[in-house]
């Protein structure tokens, strides 16, 4: 994405609107992969008399987690979509790279906004 100039106004250029459409069709495709893992799971449990081992309970509970994080990633790509402000860094505003959103549909921070966490991470962890 870029800007573009028109006499004294400045233009986004976003997208493509297929481009657009087959991201939202890769976030719809996690979700239903997301939603039919949890009803599996959810089934498994009930059928399942005796709880599992620890261990095994507590990576299904960590997988879990991992997962509804992952939903809800999803689902808050999908509302920006639909509010015109899907692609846009939640730090800095600025357009996040599309081939970035094309690796990862629900990503909400600019390649630039990254690197800066990484670096006060890498600084903290000194």
């Amino acid at each position: 994405m870029r800007l573009i100039e028109k006499g004294s106004r400045t233009y986004r250029s976003h997208p493509g609107r297929q481009e657009v459409l087959s991201l939202r069709h890769a976030l719809l495709r996690t979700r239903r992969m997301l939603l039919l893992h949890d009803a599996k799971r959810v089934a498994l449990q009930l059928e399942q008399a005796a709880p599992a081992d620890e261990r095994g309970g507590v990576a299904d509970d960590l997988l879990t987690q991992q997962a509804s994080a992952t939903l809800r990633q999803v689902e808050r790509a999908l509302h920006h979509m639909l509010e015109a402000n899907y692609g846009l860094c939640r730090e800095c505003r600025q357009d996040i790279q599309f081939s970035r959103l094309r690796r990862s549909p629900q990503a909400t921070l600019c390649g630039t906004c990254i690197e800066q966490r990484l670096e006060c991470l890498s600084a903290d962890a000194l």
